[in-house]
């Protein structure tokens, strides 16, 4: 799943909320 992870958190980063922020918001 980490490969997927990586994938989504790119297109999520463009759109200005990455996963990791779900995973462990900062």
């Amino acid at each position: 799943w980490l490969e997927h992870y990586n994938t989504e958190r790119r297109h999520s980063a463009l759109g200005g909320q990455p996963p990791i922020s779900r995973l462990s918001p900062t």
